[in-house]
């Protein structure tokens, strides 16, 4: 009889905990949820700069991953997509070329392969020479060593350096 006594109380005190326990979890989960809502109602996010940013909160890592992997199952999160529309937007407004493009994609998380597959669609080798020749359009040196140095920190292939740098160093 004690036993079973005994065996109740421990099933109730248990169950209570264990909604405690469901209770607290779902709070967290609201906010960090909620953080990463706020988080992607200003702008798109890979999974590595969300996840940063909800841990710097100081968050629980469970409830992050849990909440990362809800918001890509229901496709607010996509790292492909994200980093197709990231580079239309670095070779439409910016002076970087391939290497400068995939050096910024890995910064924000996207995985190497990746950024080589969205890149070798989105930036072939005459776009790049579009793209260096407005970047040395912008510049003020004249040289061609600067010129091929300056191309070379933004990350152009050495094809389209040599290129460029040849068509300048006659001046």
């Amino acid at each position: 009889m004690n036993v079973i006594l005994y065996t109740i109380i421990i099933a109730v005190q248990s169950s209570s905990n264990i909604s405690k326990m469901t209770q607290e979890i779902s709070e967290n989960y609201g906010k960090v949820h909620s953080q990463a809502i706020k988080y992607l109602g200003l702008r798109a996010h890979t999974v590595f700069e969300l996840r940063t940013k909800l841990m710097r909160k100081k968050f629980d890592k469970r409830d992050v991953e849990e909440v990362l992997e809800d918001l890509l199952d229901r496709k607010y999160l996509d790292d492909a997509d994200f980093a197709r529309m990231f580079a239309q937007n670095l070779i439409k407004y910016r002076s970087f070329g391939y290497y400068g493009i995939k050096m910024k994609l890995k910064m924000r998380g996207i995985d190497g392969k990746l950024a080589e597959d969205i890149l070798s669609e989105e930036l072939d080798m005459d776009s790049e020479k579009k793209i260096a020749l407005r970047a040395l359009g912008k510049s003020r040196t004249k040289t061609g060593m600067a010129l091929a140095a300056m191309l070379n920190r933004k990350g152009f292939r050495s094809q389209v350096i040599s290129s460029m740098v040849g068509d300048y160093s006659d001046e």
